[in-house]
């Protein structure tokens, strides 16, 4: 499956289900999060995508300004499972590291700018 298949399946899963889409992290925020430097996440890619075992790194599931994305949750998870970078807690701090996906209309966001929206505006 393609990036952009990955990302119409999310949108159209988000829509479905009411759930709210998955939060989205960069290479660099995968090093950021896993407390190495960036380099370290390309090699990382290169030999967990050699593995026959379920340790594989993530596959990006969205692009932004032709730089690929992944499921935070899916990379933490990696990393903690692995034991690859410095950052045991890694599945509590993604959210630090992380962006919110682009806006998929119809998907609930949890936010409801109709109570927050306006002291912001």
């Amino acid at each position: 499956m393609t990036t952009a298949e990955r990302q119409t399946a999310d949108r159209s899963s988000a829509r479905t289900t009411g759930a709210p889409p998955r939060l989205r992290i960069s290479l660099p925020g995968i090093a950021a999060l896993a407390g190495v430097q960036r380099p370290v996440v390309s090699v990382w890619r290169t030999r967990a995508s050699n593995y026959s075992s379920g340790a594989r790194f993530p596959l990006p599931v969205a692009e932004r300004g032709g730089a690929e994305l992944f499921d935070a949750h899916e990379v933490a998870a990696w990393l903690v499972e692995t034991g690859h970078g410095n950052n045991p807690n890694a599945l509590g701090d993604m959210a630090a590291f992380a962006m919110a996906p682009e806006f998929v209309p119809g998907a609930a966001t949890g936010f409801d700018r109709s109570v927050a929206g306006a002291q912001y505006e």
